[in-house]
């Protein structure tokens, strides 16, 4: 006999369940503007440096085009640098045989299941790759094994049954062989 879960889902089973709306949770605050400061000015033997320390670290460059470069006009601009950062949290349901021990099953029966989302689940570290497995409570119902077909029994598949397997060890199977 196996505890299975969850049951009514066997046909969604594995497939990701998207969370609900953010403004369903609440979770939609007011975010801040970030400011944007101008950068300082900077000049001719600033970039001279600049360009010369790169040329330096690139293979095969030669110094002489940016220390005899003539730098006619410095223009500053100003331009954004953005870093996207994301996390992420999926849930999914997934289909589960494990022996049933002969303790009461939780099913159905003990109330309506809860969804994915309702269940509470541990924070994992932000940015780090986690995964966790949460069995869902009234989902549990028991049915034949599906690998014995309920008889407890499964054929070798070595000796096909009959409780015997052919030597291997040198003899062939007659129980002695010549050592010289």
């Amino acid at each position: 006999m196996t505890s299975v879960g969850p049951a009514p889902e066997e046909k969604a089973a594995g497939t990701v369940v998207p969370p609900p709306s953010s403004e369903q949770n609440g979770l939609v605050k007011d975010q801040k503007q970030a400011e944007f400061v101008c950068a300082p000015t900077i000049d001719e033997v600033a970039v001279r440096k600049a360009l010369l320390d790169y040329a330096s670290d690139q293979c095969c460059w030669g110094k002489g085009a940016a220390r005899d470069m003539k730098i006619e006009k410095l223009e500053p601009s100003t331009s954004y640098h953005y870093i996207l950062e994301t996390f992420t949290e999926s849930r999914r349901i997934v289909l589960d045989h494990v022996p049933h021990n002969r303790n009461k099953v939780d099913g159905p029966e003990n109330g309506q299941p809860p969804g994915p989302w309702e269940m509470q689940a541990r924070t994992p570290m932000m940015f780090e790759d986690d995964s966790s497995e949460i069995s869902i409570p009234h989902t549990h119902y028991v049915k034949s094994c599906h690998t014995c077909g309920a008889s407890g029994k499964v054929e070798c598949f070595v000796c096909r049954g009959s409780g015997h397997v052919k030597c291997n060890g040198g003899c062939s199977g007659k129980g002695e062989k010549k050592s010289l």
